[in-house]
């Protein structure tokens, strides 16, 4: 149920990046529980399998707006592969255009970056569209802070991973096992999404890192707990 009211949010929001991260958190999480579980698990893995690709067949038919972004995409990919570019025009011309412009003032100030903030990124904006950032929350730090700047901000993503996937194996065979696979999965899809999108600045997303630290260090320090007692 949760997940229909997610898959119908997204579908309200016509994000495809937001697709993209449903599809990964449950193809993730089934990924995870096959891996740990046995062959009750699996078949209800192909279960909910087939139910998400039934959802998302009626989604891609039924739905003109969400068909066009999603066929749109293919185009794009297909367009970038064959000619290298995306024609004047196309759905992701302009998306395309924030990308190649994020990439070229990276490699001109790849060092400090262009500085913080939109206007100062802007100032060294030429691209042929209404300037804006790329909408990829690691080129736009990229360009923006520079290798050392970014370097900061990827590393805190990493240890934000490592410290969740250890809680993932820490409680392998407890109860809380699925609920850390839950946060260390949607975790993972958040970094996925940041692929196309820069929302790091969004409450909600600094609000599901504290609920999932916060689970981390509970789960971490009552097994600790345990351990001391029967090494007692």
């Amino acid at each position: 149920m949760i997940l229909l009211l997610v898959l119908t949010n997204i579908i309200l929001t016509f994000s495809r990046m937001g697709f993209i991260g449903l599809c990964v958190s449950i193809f993730g999480y089934l990924l995870f529980t096959m891996v740990n579980n046995g062959t009750l698990i699996k078949r209800t893995g192909r279960i909910f399998t087939f139910v998400f690709v039934f959802l998302f067949m009626s989604i891609f038919v039924s739905i003109p707006h969400f068909r066009e972004k999603l066929y749109s995409t293919f185009t794009t990919v297909i367009s970038i592969r064959e000619i290298g570019e995306v024609q004047t025009g196309e759905l992701d011309y302009r998306r395309f255009v924030l990308i190649s412009e994020a990439v070229r003032i990276f490699k001109e100030h790849w060092l400090l970056g262009t500085g913080m903030g939109l206007s100062n990124y802007l100032t060294y904006f030429e691209g042929n569209t209404i300037p804006a950032k790329p909408h990829s929350l690691y080129l736009s730090y990229l360009a923006e802070f520079g290798l050392i700047g970014f370097t900061f901000s990827f590393l805190f993503l990493i240890f934000l991973t490592i410290d969740l996937y250890k809680t993932l194996k820490l409680t392998k065979n407890l109860k809380e096992s699925f609920i850390a696979k839950g946060f260390f999965i949607g975790h993972i899809s958040i970094l996925t999404m940041f692929i196309f999108n820069e929302y790091i600045t969004s409450p909600f997303v600094w609000f599901y890192w504290a609920m999932a630290m916060g689970f981390s260090l509970i789960c971490t320090t009552i097994i600790q707990k345990k351990i001391g007692r029967l090494n007692e």
